[in-house]
């Protein structure tokens, strides 16, 4: 499978853009010290998270024969581990636009 055939680009740069437009939300809220916006910003972190938690059980789904057979609690580390790393990107990307919001 070539990377165009599965659109990973595609994919990739959405990816980029929800971790990058939550991450700016993020930072305007807490800049602005608006209940609101950091609520929305919370909120899309988390639909991050779970879609990154959910395509990574998708790929183990579909990449391995028998998914049944692999350690559950292995895949659930690996699968926290993958979801948490848009939040880690989410917080310094947004730590360095709120760093260039302010005065």
């Amino acid at each position: 499978m070539k990377f165009y055939e599965a659109e990973f680009a595609k994919k990739w740069f959405s990816w980029l853009e929800w971790v990058t437009i939550t991450a700016a939300i993020w930072a305007i809220g807490e800049n602005g010290q608006s209940l609101l916006v950091s609520c929305i910003a919370y909120s899309s972190a988390i639909i991050v998270m779970a879609n990154a938690w959910a395509t990574f059980d998708n790929f183990i789904d579909n990449k391995f024969p028998n998914p049944d057979k692999l350690p559950r609690i292995a895949v659930r580390i690996l699968s926290t581990i993958i979801a948490a790393f848009p939040l880690i990107v989410m917080y310094f990307v947004g730590t360095i636009i709120k760093s260039m919001l302010e005065p």
